[in-house]
């Protein structure tokens, strides 16, 4: 079972937890590897695009688009574009739809 299937599982139990954040961009990860349009939107991005994300007190990780390609890594990268700081309630709010993930980034 994949990071998009194992993240599906468990919004759908809705047994989702601020620490399952690498969970959630690991499944980001497997569909940047698979989703055409996705793959199209990642070649048409900037030449380096950062967005750090911070759980506080849970979790913290960053997302580098670079070369068309989408990674994901634990930890805090210097030189972000994007800083996405949540609280724990925020995150889970956000991943089972009680709040929209793109207000809290942008």
């Amino acid at each position: 079972m994949g990071a998009i299937d194992k993240i599906r599982k468990k919004l759908e139990s809705k047994e989702i937890e601020a620490n399952d954040l690498l969970l959630f961009l690991a499944a980001l990860e497997e569909m940047a590897r698979t989703n055409e349009d996705l793959q199209d939107e990642l070649e048409d991005a900037e030449d380096r695009v950062i967005v750090q994300f911070i759980v506080h007190g849970v979790f913290q990780a960053y997302i580098e688009v670079k070369g068309g390609k989408l990674s994901v890594k634990e930890g805090i990268k210097d030189g972000v574009n994007r800083i996405v700081e949540l609280t724990e309630e925020e995150f889970k709010d956000a991943l089972t739809n009680k709040t929209n993930f793109a207000s809290l980034i942008f």
